[in-house]
Order: structure tokens, then sequence, then C-alpha cells
């Protein structure tokens, strides 16, 4: 396996990780999209829809280790 595509499949082990949780959108509430981003290509490696509702704090990160 290449180096790049086994840095991409950890990259996008570790956006679910972090992206899972958050309870799903119902389709009619206010929602955001949370995206996780590849630092080094800047390309969207994973996202999900949620109610803006959902009570729980949001915080903007450059990156996760």
């Amino acid at each position: 396996m290449s180096a790049e595509r086994e840095r991409l499949e950890q990259l996008r082990a570790k956006a679910d990780e972090v992206l899972t949780p958050w309870p799903g959108w119902d389709g009619e509430a206010p929602y955001l999209e949370l995206v996780a981003i590849d630092p080094v290509t800047r390309t969207r490696i994973g996202h999900r829809f949620v109610p803006v509702t959902t009570g729980r704090h949001l915080r903007v990160v450059r990156e996760v280790s």
C-alpha cells in the first residue's frame, strides 16, 4: 500500500470517528454541515449534516491527530 493511500485511509477513519457520534439531521430543522478536510490536499474527506439544536458545542480545529 502506498504511503499516500495509507495516510488517506487513516484520515478517513479519524473523520468517521469524529463525525459519527453527532446526531443525524431530521430533514426539517435548521442544520449545520460538519466537514472534515484533508490538511495536505485541502479536499473534503467526510461530512455530516446535524441539527442546529443538538445542544453540543462545536469547536473549529486546524488538525485532529
